[in-house]
């Protein structure tokens, strides 16, 4: 697609130590109706060069959108990276740097932004129709698709493409309840080809969002207090994500803005939890074969059986910490510079039924999906609105409440994890994770847990 080296090789005669290029082409589509009629058709094409140059411990980068700009970024590159060497406090060395040559093929049947458009009109048109309910007064859908095509290269003979193709679909329901408007959603997000969107039974997808509708209408406040709580799937990986992910990130702890500083090593969790950032979780929102520092994805164990034992690292912090790279370089677009990201938090399975969780649980809460929260990764409070929420009374699962949050301390709450479900699952929300204002596509796959006491807030007793 281009000769990398007639760029890089000038540069390095010069002294560069290191240069790469990544290279993306974006299509992505979207297809939104409303009570019965198609409100919004939007497609994008876009292209992005983005260069960076090491040089005595000091980057340059530098991007552009036109292939007749790419040499300008280059020399931009240089000339920051000769200006940044000269300001920099803390040097290091980059170390491991990719030397991979591959041509990765995600085997897909169709691209779906060579689907027809009048096909996915219609599709979207038949989702709206089965969202056509008692009760609603309004509904919203939406149907979106992307293929985007990434190349890497870099001075040290790295020559990586990679293709990524994604779909989404995000439903809502307007109703109004005994306490006033009421908002329910559903979504999901799957990475592959059309044939994965085809695959998804919209009739069941639809059923399961009328189903959290009807009991939100008639959801009570929640009671707050301290009170055991189940969290399901989705909470979960949004809990275990927000919580403990943001807070392994490297730069984070080099920053001193990690609960987690000098933590390596050390129990933070009971011995039958282990945590794992992976790339390799099939279809899911975080799923990819390299990062954009050309690194193969590999499990990375954030906890394992209780204990703090690896920290997410991109390029930079790996050389900074004097550690090994984890594939957790990710930039939103080559517009961006790679910093330490999340890719699939996975909460490894534990022994029990769903159904033993709640057993016991005379006055509980059962949290379901997310709507929300806070974090601060440099104490670890957080906060944290369940999507639906049900009480827990002498282990069964009762009326359905509304407005629950979930507060309180990850180093508190994180021993206080009881059990550990053995009904793991890809979450496949399709969800963005957003950091120093870029946006990444991740993944959850984790089962139902229990914890023995939490905050609940809700109606004051």
């Amino acid at each position: 697609m281009i000769d990398f080296a007639k760029y890089s090789k000038p540069i390095e005669k010069q002294g560069a130590e290191y240069i790469d290029l990544r290279i993306m082409e974006l299509t992505s589509e979207a297809y939104s109706a409303k009570d019965g009629n198609i409100s919004s058709v939007q497609s994008m094409e876009h292209v992005a060069f983005g260069a960076r140059v090491f040089f005595k411990g000091a980057w340059g980068f530098a991007f552009c959108t036109e292939m007749s700009d790419v040499d300008k970024i280059f020399s931009s590159a240089w000339r920051m990276a000769k200006l940044n060497s000269i300001k920099i406090k803390e040097r290091f060395e980059l170390k491991n740097v990719s030397t991979i040559k591959d041509e990765v093929n995600h085997q897909i049947k169709q691209n779906p932004v060579d689907i027809p458009s009048e096909e996915k009109i219609k599709e979207v048109l038949e989702i709206d129709r089965l969202l056509k309910r008692d009760n609603v007064k309004s509904r919203q859908s939406e149907i979106g698709f992307s293929s985007r095509k990434s190349w890497f290269f870099n001075s040290s003979g790295a020559d990586i493409f990679e293709p990524r193709y994604a779909m989404a679909i995000r439903l809502s329901l307007v109703g109004r309840g005994k306490t006033g408007l009421v908002n329910s959603f559903n979504r999901t997000g799957k990475t592959g080809g059309y044939e994965i969107y085809t695959g998804i039974n919209k009739t069941e997808f639809c059923n399961h969002l009328y189903k959290k509708f009807k009991n939100a209408l008639k959801a009570e406040k929640a009671p707050a207090g301290r009170f055991p709580i189940v969290i399901d799937n989705g909470l979960c990986g949004v809990f275990f994500h927000e919580a403990v992910g943001h807070a392994c990130e490297a730069d984070a702890v080099l920053e001193k803005s990690s609960v987690f500083q000098k933590m390596l090593g050390k129990k933070i969790a009971p011995e039958h939890l282990t945590l794992v950032d992976s790339p390799n979780v099939l279809n899911e929102g975080g799923h990819f074969r390299y990062d954009d520092e050309g690194m193969p994805a590999g499990e990375t164990f954030l906890i394992t059986n209780g204990k703090l034992t690896s920290y997410i690292n991109s390029l930079e912090s790996s050389s900074l910490m004097n550690a090994k790279p984890t594939g957790n370089g990710r930039a939103m677009d080559p517009t961006h510079m790679p910093i330490p990201r999340m890719t699939n938090t996975v909460l490894r399975p534990g022994r029990f039924s769903r159904d033993e969780l709640f057993e016991g649980i005379k006055n509980g809460i059962y949290a379901c999906g997310s709507s929300g929260g806070v974090v601060e990764p440099i104490n670890g409070n957080f906060v944290f609105n369940a999507e639906e929420a049900f009480m827990i009374e002498n282990g069964k699962i009762t009326k359905p409440l509304r407005d629950v949050s979930l507060a309180g301390n990850i180093m508190e709450i994180l021993p206080k994890i009881e059990k550990i479900a053995n009904d793991d699952a890809p979450n496949f929300w399709g969800g963005r994770c957003g950091k120093q204002e870029q946006l990444v596509p991740v993944g959850e796959k984790t089962p139902h847990i229990k914890i023995s006491e939490a905050i609940i807030g809700g109606k004051s007793n």
